[in-house]
């Protein structure tokens, strides 16, 4: 007899082996349970053996086989370590959420600092400088320093940054209010491909030759973000001084919040960079609800 039962993660083949108490069910397997098997031995066997990792405990006539081509797993077993194998792929595609940052940016020339009524220069938060179109993902944040450290123009040295860092944090609804300011005061506004990227993947946007770099990585309550800032000045290289352990900045955020970055140069001039973090799912649709 054979039926087949749809779930959330997998469609489900079911075929009866009342003989032996085993029957066969086919899995779609999502993309993070990959993560399991990409250091074991190739072939069907390393699909057992991160099941059997993961606590699965097979009867004797139990089979695993994969195939890459429809990227579905059969799977012959008992019906507890059915149900066992369905809440781990369940559990696995929950449990390594994605990660989308928004970058904006304007540029304030020195004259213009007082139009802005939030705080955009904070010395003592400072530290002296030593997917779509334009979305670039790395698997490490060295591997994006390397890219963002080729084919620029060197910095033009007449104006040099003399600082740059954090100075502020914002919810959806002050930023909200920000944005209204900014455009009361006529600043125009470099807004950057919306980027996504799995939790701990290194993203390098691009647009109008401005670079932005992050590494945002979902704390484990399900709430907050670590973000690294990876921020040359546009059209030039990464600073030297900036690397995989020490970025441009890092800071941690709940989810949906906005942080505030600002690059001042020896004129008085600043450059405003704003990034926006969301947890969601493979979908893009957001893990909290609406932010």
């Amino acid at each position: 007899m054979k039926r087949i039962r749809f779930a959330s993660v997998a469609l489900l083949l079911l075929t009866a082996h009342a003989e032996e108490g085993l029957h066969v069910e086919s899995y779609v397997v999502p993309e993070e349970f990959f993560e399991r098997v990409k250091n074991l031995e190739p072939g069907d066997a390393r699909f057992r053996a991160a099941l059997e990792k993961a606590g699965i405990e097979f009867p004797e006539g139990a089979m695993v086989r994969f195939d890459p081509l429809t990227k579905r797993m059969d799977v012959r077993a008992a019906a507890a370590q059915q149900e066992q194998i369905q809440k781990l792929l369940q559990a696995t595609a929950v449990a390594e959420p994605f990660v989308t940052v928004q970058f904006e940016e304007i540029t304030v020339k020195a004259e213009e600092v007082g139009k802005l009524k939030f705080p955009s220069w904070d010395p003592a938060t400072f530290h002296e400088i030593g997917p779509p179109p334009g979305v670039h993902l790395f698997a490490s944040g060295s591997s994006l320093v390397e890219a963002m450290r080729r084919e620029r123009v060197v910095q033009e040295e007449a104006n040099p940054v003399v600082g740059s860092g954090i100075n502020g944090a914002f919810t959806d609804r002050q930023y909200a209010e920000v944005r209204d300011q900014i455009q009361t005061a006529g600043f125009s506004v470099l807004t950057a491909p919306l980027a996504k990227a799995k939790s701990g993947q290194a993203i390098l946007v691009e647009k109008d030759q401005t670079r932005w770099g992050s590494v945002a990585v979902a704390g484990e309550d399900g709430f907050t973000v670590e973000l690294s800032l990876y921020l040359p000045v546009p059209g030039g290289v990464l600073d030297e001084a900036v690397n995989e352990a020490q970025p441009s900045a890092q800071v941690s955020l709940w989810d949906g919040q906005t942080v505030s970055w600002a690059e001042k140069r020896k004129s008085g001039d600043l450059r405003l960079v704003f990034a926006t973090v969301r947890l969601v799912d493979r979908e893009g649709k957001p893990i909290n609800g609406s932010n």
